[in-house]
């Protein structure tokens, strides 16, 4: 039996009680998901006993099953209705963790250490009932070696968590609240088995399951930690671990059997964290067993049994659940990682088995912060490249001891002494023997490596240009660049470039790099766009033309469409297992199939043909025509076929026509 609370000033105050009328809500859902806060909403009466004791932010809210604390966290967002109702959302109690923000830094630390620290400056910046404190961790890293955990910028400690930490390594974070003490755990899963079965025809009351091809990798090609190196020349490069030197002089892995049933679907995935290339095998070993399987994720209606039959457990969140179902060919264990439950009738909630489909506002989200920390990981790689190179400088000037300073008043076209007129810094004081010349005059400041006559290749001009064989520099603002080739990518200091576009709100809407363009927000436009793969299929119009009207019609008047397990051509479509062409459905298996048609089909009008094991049986609006038989079900036939009834009657009919034969003669 299911009770809300809320506690405000210290004092609480019942909002349910199922057994008092006055303290009554309406519509009270509540949704948990592993890794996220959880959300509850319900509507109650403005004049409720306790509608006063509504606060933001600061008052709590706790959920009760039989007296067990399942749900703590804040109201959000309380909205008055015209129908005298007041709206109440509330937010679970891991999102206190947005109320701090972590100023930058750079450690070096195991995950339990670093989580230690972001929640003590969490603790330090929060009221007390707001504080955390590191419970279970279980999800422990790459490697033995210290992990680097870096920030640039002041970030809440919920985006540290989730972007440096979940992100990268997986697993959940959940709360606890024990004896008054709020605790943070970082688990693979919840440490527990539902006992309770979901079983067809039992508890499971409808389910859509899910199989999504699109994050499918048969080969990956694992990439490590970017560690420094020095160059021929002396000077630090930066290189990234790979496995080829433990993997065969090759640098990826595949799953021979997902190649064998999916193809080859390539992919890369970067641990930071690892600097050994036999570690970084490991772990993309483990990594390519879960990228490599078909990811199933099952949406429910399940009764949870337990409301009904006391000696049944209750269905756990984090919890792994044997799921059966004969029909439709599920036999397995899966986590079940999320649950809806109605708290006035619990039997008309959810659950989601397995991970919960990722939504298009998901996507969108999770594709800006992507881009967004691409360009804070190229600007930190661009500023360690920037260091070296200042480094590199400031090593040749103050070590430059020695070179000759010139104050050069000799007219070169009369050779005649003037004022000085110009200043040569030079390898030799003599100007015919210098090499090495750097010339400061009205004009500007030129560097020579021939001489004093030049070229002076490198050379800035009082006309405003700037001649150079390579700048460095950390922001470089322009009107425009004009000419030449723009590159990012490659294998130098522009590997992990990018060109990002922002709108007018400072919000990342496209970014053009080594992996592609990406465009999150806006058109795309032009008379043609040429490629083969879109991610999840291929569209192939050949010389056609594919058109989208302003109403969002699609029309393609040439080539074929290929989506996972859908085939489109001119001809026909195949729709997983049937096929249309022309006005006829029909199954692939032509052996046992089924077929619709709407015109001629078999010598017969629009009609359904069913054919099993060679027997076909025709459906039309004039009748059945059956190569088999009909059975029904019902005891007063005595389970005889529609074919055996006729004979029998038949026979019956013999029988007494015989009879009154004999009568009559």
């Amino acid at each position: 039996m299911y009770k809300i609370y809320l506690r405000n000033q210290g004092e609480d105050y019942p909002l349910y009680e199922p057994l008092d009328d006055e303290l009554r809500v309406f519509s009270p859902v509540l949704t948990q998901e592993m890794g996220r806060s959880g959300q509850l909403e319900f509507y109650m009466m403005a004049n409720h006993p306790n509608a006063d004791k509504l606060g933001l932010l600061k008052t709590e809210i706790f959920v009760y099953d039989d007296g067990r604390e399942i749900y703590r966290g804040r109201i959000l967002k309380p909205n008055y209705t015209m129908e005298n109702l007041i709206a109440v959302t509330c937010e679970g109690d891991y999102t206190y963790l947005i109320d701090s923000q972590q100023k930058p830094f750079e450690m070096e630390c195991d995950i339990p250490t670093f989580l230690t620290r972001m929640l003590e400056t969490h603790n330090n910046q929060v009221d007390d009932y707001k504080k955390m404190y590191l419970g279970t961790v279980t999800v422990t890293g790459n490697s033995s070696s210290p992990i680097t955990w870096k920030s640039t910028k002041y970030t809440t400690t919920l985006d540290i968590l989730n972007a440096q930490i979940a992100k990268v390594y997986g697993g959940y974070f959940r709360t606890r609240n024990v004896n008054g003490k709020k605790y943070l755990d970082y688990l693979w899963d919840y440490g527990g088995i539902n006992e309770q079965v979901v079983r067809y025809g039992i508890n499971l009351l409808e389910l859509d399951a899910r199989m999504d091809a699109s994050s499918i990798v048969t080969c990956l090609i694992p990439l490590g930690a970017d560690v420094e190196y020095q160059d021929d020349l002396g000077e630090m490069q930066v290189k990234t671990v790979d496995i080829s030197s433990v993997n065969q002089g090759v640098n990826y892995i595949q799953d021979d059997a997902a190649v064998a049933r999916f193809g080859k679907v390539w992919g890369s995935y970067k641990w930071s964290d690892i600097k050994e290339p036999a570690d970084l095998l490991a772990k993309a070993k483990k990594y390519l067993q879960e990228v490599s399987a078909l990811p199933v994720s099952i949406e429910a209606n399940v009764m949870d049994l337990s409301f009904v039959d006391s000696d049944e457990t209750r269905l756990e969140l984090g919890y792994w659940t044997q799921v059966i179902s004969r029909p439709h060919g599920i036999d397995q264990k899966l986590l079940l990682t999320k649950r809806v439950i109605n708290l006035l009738d619990p039997t008309a909630g959810s659950i989601t088995l397995g991970k919960p489909p990722e939504t298009f506002v998901d996507k969108a989200v999770n594709s800006q912060q992507a881009a967004s920390e691409a360009v804070d990981k190229v600007a930190e790689s661009t500023s360690a490249e920037i260091k070296r190179k200042v480094e590199n400088a400031t090593n040749l000037i103050t070590g430059g001891l020695g070179g000759y300073v010139v104050l050069d008043n000799v007219d070169p076209n009369t050779g005649e002494k003037i004022h000085p007129w110009r200043i040569l810094i030079m390898n030799t004081p003599d100007k015919e023997t210098a090499k090495n010349v750097i010339q400061f005059n009205q004009n500007g400041i030129g560097f020579s490596t021939t001489g004093i006559n030049g070229p002076y290749a490198n050379a800035w001009t009082i006309d405003g240009n700037l001649v150079a064989d390579f700048i460095t520099s950390g922001t470089m603002l322009a009107d425009r660049i004009r000419g030449g080739i723009l590159e990012v990518g490659g294998a130098g200091l522009a590997r992990d470039g990018s060109i990002t576009v922002k709108n007018t709100d400072g919000t990342v809407i496209g970014t053009w790099d080594k992996t592609g363009l990406h465009v999150l927000l806006g058109i795309i436009e032009g008379s043609t766009i040429k490629g083969s793969n879109i991610i999840g299929g291929r569209i192939n119009i050949g010389n056609g033309t594919f058109e989208v009207d302003s109403d969002g019609a699609v029309e393609i008047n040439s080539g074929e469409i290929h989506i996972g397990n859908v085939d489109i051509t001119e001809q026909y479509a195949w729709l997983y297992g049937f096929g249309v062409s022309g006005s006829i459905l029909y199954s692939r298996d032509n052996g046992n199939s089924i077929q619709i048609s709407n015109s001629e089909a078999y010598d017969l009008p629009s009609s359904i043909v069913i054919q099993n094991n060679g027997k076909r049986t025709n459906y039309t609006a004039s009748g059945i025509n059956t190569d088999g038989d009909i059975w029904f079900s019902d005891p007063w036939t005595e389970y005889m076929s529609a074919l055996d009834m006729f004979k029998d009657l038949y026979e019956r009919i013999s029988i007494l026509r015989d009879r009154i034969s004999d009568l009559e003669g």
